[in-house]
């Protein structure tokens, strides 16, 4: 996992990052229903209704809707080609949601020709997830993220984009699962400073059986930073995510995020008062699991295993960055 995350560090700071809102990373990879028997809704199904008006200016991403019967999952992604000529600067984002667990955007730098859409494990593997940039997360039923004034991200000319989507069902009645995300443009001629993101995962899990535990890790950077953004990501083990600013001395200090919920992790904007970070500096971030099983949990894919991962957004933009985690 950590070489490829290297990898990808490598790769995107040769280019430039797309929207650089990276506010949820890694998926929860777990199958259960038929995509082309969950495309479309009934009128019996529960429909909470979510489209958005396409913005004036920019461009309108969407995935469903899906039909799930209680009790299931759906893990579906689709590649497509944004419809744009010339790079365009992002300076706002909103994403409003049905039923779904998680919703992805990964801009791709090696795909398939064509669009696709079907199981996630299937498009993965037409192309290279070690050179996919993450574009956009959310576990949000509704999130609207601006920019700081003068700052925005990048989308390239006909970019590639995959839409990951997972949406569980646990109700006892069918849901209908939708996602739409508007991304809106700035004007030409009017951003100088771009933005980029900062992840990191710790992968040294293991939550013993009927257990509560705290794993916590560094997180340091090697450039000065302004961070705008904070989020998130566990599982259904998880109790409290904490993300706490280290002190000169390299220590935690402040607390500037917390978030107690697996289902829809809390993503904190700071656009009007971001978070300076020198180089060497950073952060700490914690995750406090309770393992209420008869079996050890350790990291991984499913919802039923666990993850610690934290993702900040910054500029100006110095590449997509992985945190530094001394041993």
């Amino acid at each position: 996992m950590e070489t490829l995350r290297r990898a990808l560090a490598l790769a995107l700071a040769r280019r430039p990052m797309a929207l650089g809102v990276v506010l949820l990373l890694g998926g929860c990879s777990l199958s259960g229903v038929d995509i082309d028997e969950a495309s479309g809704a009934s009128a019996s199904s529960h429909y909470e209704p979510v489209a958005l008006e396409e913005p004036a200016q920019g461009l309108q991403l969407h995935a469903g809707p899906f039909e799930l019967g209680p009790g299931e999952e759906l893990y579906y992604c689709r590649i497509t080609t944004l419809p744009i000529a010339e790079p365009m600067d992002v300076i706002r984002l909103h994403h409003r949601a049905s039923a779904v667990h998680h919703f992805n955007v990964w801009g791709l730098s090696s795909g398939p020709d064509g669009d696709r859409e079907g199981a996630c494990e299937d498009l993965w593997a037409e192309t290279t997830m070690g050179l996919a940039a993450p574009l956009y997360a959310s576990q949000d039923r509704e999130f609207v993220g601006q920019f700081p004034d003068g700052v925005a991200g990048r989308l390239l000319p006909e970019q590639q984009v995959l839409l990951e989507f997972h949406s569980l069902n646990t109700t006892d009645a069918p849901v209908v699962a939708e996602a739409f995300l508007n991304v809106e443009w700035a004007e030409p001629g009017t951003i100088e400073v771009y933005a980029n993101g900062l992840f990191g995962s710790n992968t040294d899990l293991e939550v013993p059986p009927n257990q509560q535990v705290t794993v916590s890790k560094k997180c340091l950077v090697d450039v000065d930073m302004h961070v705008f953004a904070l989020g998130s990501h566990f599982h259904r083990s998880g109790l409290q995510f904490d993300i706490l600013l280290l002190d000169e001395a390299g220590e935690p200090d402040e607390l500037v995020y917390t978030n107690t919920s697996w289902e829809s992790a809390e993503v904190v904007m700071l656009s009007d008062n971001p978070i300076v970070l020198r180089a060497g500096g950073g952060f700490e971030y914690r995750c406090t699991f309770h393992n209420r099983t008869n079996s050890t949990i350790g990291y991984g894919p499913s919802v039923d295993d666990e993850m610690c991962m934290m993702a900040a957004v910054y500029y100006p933009d110095a590449g997509f960055k992985v945190c530094i985690s001394p041993p």
